[in-house]
């Protein structure tokens, strides 16, 4: 074992070569002119306390092999080159170099204090990637950064790019959360989240790109929360995303498969932009008890979405005017309209109240009222109808197009416009008629 150390100064390329034993560096190691130094340590260990290349950064680092290497300061190298190692890399200060090379090996790599990577990082080692330990943490790959080899990609504080690309998991690796996490594109790089994404800790997608998710997300271990900003796109491709707190995708959202989204805590669930499916319609099923709300149109455009379903408790505020599906649509908590709304379907199911907020409400195809509708401006309804609660309408009438069924004893009323039946009434109940 060679230990001891102290501080170094770097006066030509070096290589430092063990059989197998340790090498301990107790202070720092500088240079005067970018030097070059290789570690092959065989299975020994390397472990560096000082600063490498704080003064003027080192030529290219290169670990050939070794059991495993600990740098506990600041790295600062133009190239750092990791081949055919073994053990955990492990980089506890800001590491800063121009090119980071990953050979393809099981070896572990922990950036654990951030820094800046300037070129395009892929990482190939097939053990474990981590990037920050703490949420305080921030890396920057100006380059772009792809880790789809390795065995697990944990993630904590921020992760950036400077407009290029961000590909972390895929079907074979992991995402894990160990802190709550930023991926930025820093603005428009797209970022992919290709493989499952787990832990009990905030998640937040920045770019004016595309985000991308592929793989279930808090499918056993729920996040907090979720966040894409606003701006570029949302691909939801997976089908599940789980939270205990709030899911806000605050861009236009495409679905690449039928989805369920829930909160577990009551969290609210917010699309900021529009909904639409891709390839073909799509289910969305939205589970909280907390507010869900569409700011835009839901299934404006072919091939719509399959169905809609919220569960009860909580509310749905549709806010864009447009839901269309070409099957269901079920919203089993309290809904509110902030637009003029038309809701397009096979069958659209109330079970709860729908506050009507001041604007009319479209029902094109079959509708279930279990709920009562009321400061809606007016309703019209071209399907059939099961009526089993009452419904109210402020300035406007009540329009009733296909076979009206009673399954409770409602009253409609409609103070200031007609309310017309153009197909017959019956069920064996009472209806009151006010206007």
């Amino acid at each position: 074992m060679v230990a001891g150390l102290g501080a170094v100064t770097l006066t030509g390329a070096t290589t430092l070569t063990t059989t197998n034993n340790n090498i301990s560096f107790g202070s720092t190691i500088g240079n005067s002119s970018a030097q070059n130094l290789t570690f092959n340590t065989g299975s020994g260990t390397v472990s560096v306390t000082g600063a490498v290349g704080s003064g003027t950064a080192l030529g290219t680092i290169t670990l050939t092999q070794t059991g495993g290497t600990t740098f506990s300061s600041t790295v600062n190298a133009a190239t750092v080159t990791l081949t055919n190692t073994t053990g955990t890399i492990t980089f506890n200060g800001a590491l800063t170099a121009t090119t980071l090379n990953t050979a393809a090996a099981g070896y572990n790599v922990a950036i654990n204090a951030g820094g800046t990577i300037t070129n395009a990082v892929t990482f190939s080692n097939t053990g474990t990637v981590t990037l920050g330990d703490a949420s305080g943490d921030s890396v920057t790959f100006t380059g772009g950064v792809t880790a789809t080899a390795p065995s697990q990609v944990n993630l904590a504080g921020t992760v950036q790019s400077t407009n290029t690309a961000i590909s972390l998991g895929d079907s074979d690796t992991p995402v894990v959360l160990t802190a709550n996490t930023t991926l930025s594109g820093n603005t428009s790089g797209n970022i992919t989240l290709g493989g499952t994404v787990n832990g009990g800790f905030t998640l937040t997608l920045n770019t004016t790109g595309t985000t991308t998710l592929s793989g279930v997300i808090g499918g056993s271990n729920a996040l907090t929360s979720l966040t894409t900003n606003t701006g570029g796109t949302v691909a939801i491709n997976t089908t599940a995303i789980t939270t205990t707190g709030a899911q806000t995708f605050g861009e236009n959202a495409t679905l690449g498969a039928d989805l369920t989204l829930t909160s577990n805590s009551s969290g609210n669930i917010t699309f900021g932009g529009t909904v639409e499916s891709t390839t073909s319609a799509r289910a969305l099923t939205i589970n909280t008890s907390g507010t869900t709300t569409f700011s835009g149109t839901v299934g404006a455009t072919l091939p719509y979405l399959a169905s809609v379903t919220t569960n009860s408790g909580g509310t749905t505020a549709i806010n864009g005017g447009s839901v269309r599906t070409t099957g269901t649509q079920t919203y089993g908590d309290a809904v509110t309209l902030g637009a003029n709304t038309t809701l397009t379907g096979t069958t659209i199911t109330n079970s709860s109240t729908i506050g009507g907020g001041g604007y009319s409400l479209t029902i094109s195809g079959n509708s279930v009222i279990n709920g009562a509708i009321s400061n809606a401006t007016s309703t019209s309804i071209s399907g059939t109808t099961s009526l089993g609660a009452s419904v109210t309408t402020t300035t406007g009438g009540q329009t009733y197009s296909g076979a009206v069924t009673l399954t409770a004893s409602p009253t409609l009323t409609a103070p200031s416009g007609t309310i017309l039946f153009s197909s017959t009434v019956d069920g064996g109940k009472t209806l009151t008629v006010t206007n």
